[in-house]
């Protein structure tokens, strides 16, 4: 497992509200005008949870991909989530922190910041009826409170996940969208 280690250090006073893309629900039908990312993401410290920033290359419009939107979860929690999105071209440009009992943004850094030049932060191809499926990501952080201000310091790591296996987190999640068209970005990444 490869491991992305980025520390944050921010005063808890910065934290300001973020918004996130609302994420697909498990019953609805796909629809062929717009595409679909996703991944699998787990959660191992409560309350901080982790999103990704994907930035739409053409317009420059950012949509947010939360590993998750509960409000409480327990250590370990574990999903399978889909944005919806419209066709173009997207790259992973951020990705933040943030409080997920309170929905605070929390601070965020570019990934060139913080990655070598990957698979990952390159450029693609979001198509109608079709769905881009990240991979495994597991995010961790830990909060140290401070007399005058807190720190956080915040990772996310990319977890070895196999194309079939990935297809059958997404089935499981989100039965009604198995029979769409299925690439997966970052299986096997490390």
């Amino acid at each position: 497992m490869r491991k992305h280690v980025m520390a944050l250090f921010l005063a808890a006073t910065l934290a300001g509200c973020s918004t996130s893309e609302k994420l697909v629900e498990r019953s609805s039908t796909p629809t062929m005008t717009s595409g679909y990312v996703g991944g699998n993401f787990t959660i191992k410290e409560y309350p901080f949870a982790t999103a990704f920033v994907l930035t739409n290359v053409e317009s420059s419009e950012e949509y947010i991909l939360p590993f998750t939107t509960q409000r409480s979860f327990d250590a370990g929690h574990n999903e399978t989530s889909l944005i919806e999105l419209p066709k173009g071209t997207y790259r992973a440009t951020h990705w933040i922190v943030f409080n997920a009992f309170w929905g605070q943004n929390i601070g965020s850094r570019e990934f060139k910041a913080m990655l070598k030049p990957s698979k990952f932060t390159e450029p693609f191809k979001v198509n109608g009826g079709e769905i881009v499926f990240l991979g495994k990501f597991i995010t961790n952080s830990k909060w140290t409170p401070g007399y005058l201000s807190s720190t956080t310091r915040g990772w996310w790591e990319a977890e070895r996940l196999s194309e079939a296996r990935a297809k059958d987190l997404l089935k499981d999640a989100y039965p009604t969208y198995a029979a769409l068209r299925f690439s997966c970005l970052h299986c096997a990444l490390n």
